[in-house]
């Protein structure tokens, strides 16, 4: 009797888990298949061509490890090495028949499909093994099933899956050591590697590591008993390698000479402003972690993040000094906001709901659940983004056996454009 009540206690997060993960599944294929389609009907940018002619092969592997990229913004080199493996090996998977502009754009939508799922699986793996009690884990993987739809759907990170830059890479990497952090590993192995990936994926990256630096040395100051000396050992110990590595790449990048352009400070301050429901946002997560202990070293998540945007202004004015261009897309990881937001919740959650007995009570927090998960999915134009998204996946399937795999509304003027002007040898 008594292995019936655990077995009948344990049953409901091990069945939602499993329910959650085949419609994460569901959801990352649609976007995969999606994102295919929209690389297919898009023109490959002048850049984009640049990159393959100019970047991939006319760099070694061994010169873009030392920051040796020709005519690239940052010289980080983790997307070129990934992009020139595939240019290598071009001629080998030619059986896909697919166009340049799907095939060289497998990396970004690869790299961010694969990244969604792996921060769904860190986060699932953490509540299955917590000691949490089963209608805790239970609410946890109800919004954790969001996660993914409210990453993966934002307008910059789907558009910029779709192209063969490395703003895809640098954003996923730096939401995996977000959540990492968040995760309570044993072993700091999983997110010392990933922020060494991060150093190496932009040279912007260094304002992240930055901020998290600071975070996480100001509340592991207050952890230690205000120690400043075993605050800082703990903190070097994860940040030290990678902050060194991204300065190496920052040194490297050369100056630029864009014409400055007067119209990109308040382009770049209305962008600013529509983002700043970050600051309600991440103070509240502060306050909710910092105010039990337990979770008080969840702080570091949304207290960096909110450093990162709060520096934002002098991320641009460094951008003009070095003689770049505006762009909205060099703050790519604000689109971060709302899925940064329901990964921190899921794991404060459990520290304020623990002692709850009555199932009126429990059944309240399964409804405000629900309705919060649903008002990030409800958000932005979200739900009309993931239908097109569906009919673009069911579009690919239903023309699987077409000469393109499904591609055939393909632009014609860009599969001519490839074949006549020969900009890439495929």
């Amino acid at each position: 009797m008594e292995a019936k009540a655990k077995l009948k206690a344990v049953w409901p997060p091990i069945v939602l888990a499993i329910i959650a993960t085949i419609t994460t599944l569901l959801i990352i294929s649609i976007f995969f298949l999606s994102r295919m389609e929209f690389a297919a009907e898009k023109h490959m940018w002048i850049d984009e061509n640049n990159s393959v002619k100019q970047t991939l092969r006319k760099t070694t592997y061994t010169q873009f490890l030392l920051g040796q990229a020709v005519k690239q913004g940052s010289p980080a080199p983790l997307d070129y090495l990934f992009h020139k493996f595939m240019d290598a090996n071009r001629n080998n998977v030619k059986w896909l028949n697919l166009t340049p502009n799907v095939y060289y754009r497998l990396v970004p939508n690869t790299i961010t499909t694969v990244s969604a799922f792996l921060v769904f699986l860190l986060l699932l793996f953490d509540i299955i093994k917590s000691t949490a009690k089963p209608w805790v884990k239970s609410v946890q993987i109800i919004l954790l099933a969001f996660v993914p739809v409210v990453f993966l759907f934002q307008p910059f990170v789907a558009y910029y899956a779709a192209e063969m830059r490395p703003y895809a890479l640098w954003n996923c990497l730096y939401f995996l050591v977000l959540t990492a952090i968040l995760c309570d590993f044993r072993r700091r192995w999983v997110l010392r590697g990933l922020l060494i990936l991060l150093a190496f994926s932009a040279t912007a990256a260094l304002f992240q590591m930055l901020t998290l630096t600071c975070a996480a040395m100001i509340i592991t100051f207050i952890n230690e008993e205000k120690r400043l000396k075993p605050a800082f050992i703990k903190t070097a110990k994860d940040f030290c390698a990678p902050l060194l590595i991204s300065l190496f790449y920052c040194f490297k990048s050369g100056t630029w000479h864009y014409p400055y352009e007067v119209h990109w400070v308040d382009a770049f301050f209305a962008f600013f402003n529509h983002h700043s429901i970050i600051i309600p946002m991440m103070l509240l997560l502060i306050i909710a972690c910092f105010a039990r202990k337990e979770a008080r070293h969840y702080v570091v998540v949304p207290a960096g993040y909110l450093l990162l945007f709060l520096i934002t202004p002098l991320i641009f004015v460094s951008i003009i000094i070095k003689g770049y261009f505006y762009s909205d897309r060099l703050f790519l990881y604000l689109s971060l906001t709302n899925a940064i937001f329901l990964v921190t919740v899921i794991k404060c959650l459990p520290v304020y709901v623990r002692d709850i007995e009555s199932k009126r009570l429990i059944g309240l927090i399964m409804i405000a659940v629900l309705i919060l998960g649903a008002s990030f999915v409800s958000r932005r134009k979200m739900p009309e983004m993931f239908m097109m998204s569906y009919k673009s996946a069911k579009h690919v399937l239903t023309n699987f056996s077409n000469t393109r795999i499904g591609f055939d509304k393909a632009n014609p003027l860009e599969v001519q454009y490839w074949d006549m002007d020969k900009l890439i040898e495929f």
